[in-house]
């Protein structure tokens, strides 16, 4: 959907080259894909879609109408919406809104002439999949989440169990098939082997990996050969955690730089103002807290953050690297990730603001 209209409607509006140049320049960040060049490609990945939305809205602001924006991003905020795991009434109302605000929205879109056919321009908006969209409200009132009827499952079983066996026949037509059935036959066969022998060695019930273990008992200089299914740290147990219990902070034990003053911490990330910001914080402290503002910083150029399910307040998400480095000769004006910072004021209304990671410091 995203790929096939909204992002169109982007490349052609901002033209080919201009589209590049934005997404090319853009910041790096750990965990998503960084496009040299969009415009000429014609299949992706879902993975590349979700990062092609992540900044589709940043990249045409400026160049775009006010309204072809507020269009872009209104469908997009409901193709999001549309793929959470657990909806509740009010998600389900928000999710329409957002359907609603890009119809108010969406004769920018046509006022500009990028809706497009193969041939000419199309002055209607007689989509099917814009049309099913109406349907998604109603459809998980009567069905639950659409994120169990994804293809991306069925997707990666046509690579492992068809794609990449092929690679082992003999690639005749005629006999193809049968050569792919029995291999996976086999190789199934061996995977419940394998399980059957640990369960018969090991008493304690836990997930394995059969392969894995298997080769550790067998071959054990062999076994970091080979990779099982990748597990995450658990940084609530040993992090710093925020005082809602909602976020783990995690930081090496050695500091990427000790001992230094702030005025070293102001020259080296090019932060004039900050010796005069941290005195203003300590002086903001309740108590007697003078005796902090002469004390030298430890460092570090960047550290992990975790949450909480927002629905499941139980289960934790991967955690993220967060990066704070100064400038550099590739990076002159420094390389910082941006941040949703959740501000509880002593008095007032809990409130989000978006701010840039400069600098990550302690005094103690």
């Amino acid at each position: 959907m995203f790929f096939d209209h909204p992002f169109k409607w982007c490349k052609e509006l901002l033209g080919h080259d201009e589209v590049d140049a934005r997404f090319r320049i853009q910041h790096k960040h750990i965990g998503a894909c960084h496009f040299d060049g969009v415009s000429q490609v014609n299949q992706m990945t879902g993975r590349d879609h979700c990062d092609l939305q992540h900044t589709i809205v940043a990249t045409i602001a400026g160049l775009a109408e006010p309204d072809f924006v507020h269009a872009i991003r209104t469908i997009v905020d409901f193709l999001y919406r549309a793929q959470v795991l657990t909806f509740t009434s009010s998600a389900i109302h928000a999710m329409e809104e957002s359907l609603q605000e890009f119809h108010m929205h969406k004769d920018s879109i046509l006022q500009v002439g990028v809706q497009r056919g193969k041939s000419k321009e199309i002055s209607h908006f007689q989509i099917p999949k814009l049309e099913l969209l109406q349907s998604f409200g109603c459809g998980i009132r009567n069905v639950g989440s659409l994120i169990q009827y994804s293809a991306d499952v069925s997707e990666r079983l046509l690579i492992t169990h068809c794609k990449d066996p092929f690679t082992h026949t003999n690639r005749q037509r005629n006999s193809f098939t049968e050569q792919i059935v029995l291999q996976l036959d086999r190789e199934e066969s061996i995977h419940a082997d394998l399980t059957n022998v640990l369960y018969m060695e090991f008493d304690d019930s836990c997930y394995v990996d059969p392969t894995v273990d298997w080769v550790q008992q067998v071959a054990p200089e062999e076994a970091s050969h080979f990779c099982g299914p990748r597990t995450f740290h658990n940084h609530f147990l040993k992090g710093v955690i925020s005082d809602d219990s909602t976020t783990a902070f995690h930081i090496t034990v050695k500091p990427d730089f000790a001992d230094k003053s702030s005025n070293y911490i102001a020259m080296t990330y090019n932060l004039p103002d900050f010796p005069h910001l941290l005195q203003n914080y300590i002086d903001g402290i309740p108590g007697d807290h003078d005796r902090l503002g002469g004390r030298l910083l430890k460092g570090w150029m960047k550290f992990r953050l975790q949450l909480r399910s927002h629905h499941l307040p139980t289960n934790i998400i991967p955690s993220q690297r967060v990066q704070a480095l100064p400038p550099s000769t590739e990076h002159l004006l420094r390389k910082c990730d941006a941040v949703l910072v959740h501000y509880m004021p002593p008095c007032g209304t809990p409130s989000e603001h978006f701010a840039h990671l400069t600098t990550i410091t302690s005094g103690d």
